[in-house]
């Protein structure tokens, strides 16, 4: 009987985690006071629904475990001398966090999240849509800051999606 009851107990907590972390559970977040606001970013991004491409990183799971912390919509400057353009995503994060970056560009971009210090943490090749981390969420301690650089066309817009956890 006791068996029967620890069975029952761990087959409903697997259900929970299941329905918890599945990407139909979360609800949608708008961006975070914790991204910092840019000339080049457009305002009403948070409230517009995900990119196709962007929400098909979600149905692949590469979101699963971590909470929409912010979005946005970043266009690329248009001076020939500033082919590329950098978006604050954490400022001096509260705790240890992991995050990943989904992405969707209208012309193949160069995208890169750099720590407080401009190292490089996850970078891709040129692509029009993707994740940064995923290969597995990328990690920052307590206090650094997390930059997204993206390098491509002027003029390109480049939708983005911050996951975090915790």
């Amino acid at each position: 009987m006791i068996a029967r009851r620890g069975a029952l107990v761990a087959g409903a907590a697997q259900i929970l985690l299941v329905t918890a972390c599945s990407p139909r559970a979360r609800p949608q977040a708008t961006a975070s006071s914790s991204a910092a606001p840019d000339a080049n970013v457009e305002a009403d991004a948070a409230a517009a629904p995900l990119p196709p491409e962007i929400e098909a990183l979600v149905v692949s799971g590469i979101s699963d475990g971590l909470r929409e912390r912010a979005r946005g919509v970043l266009v690329l400057p248009s001076a020939p001398a500033a082919p590329s353009s950098e978006l604050v995503l954490l400022e001096r994060a509260s705790e240890d966090t992991c995050v990943r970056v989904g992405f969707s560009a209208g012309a193949p971009v160069t995208p890169d999240l750099q720590d407080g210090r401009g190292r490089s943490l996850s970078a891709s090749a040129p692509r029009r849509e993707g994740a940064l981390g995923d290969g597995g969420p990328v990690c920052l301690r307590r206090g650094d800051t997390l930059r997204l650089r993206v390098e491509g066309a002027a003029g390109t817009r480049v939708s983005w999606v911050l996951w975090s956890a915790p």
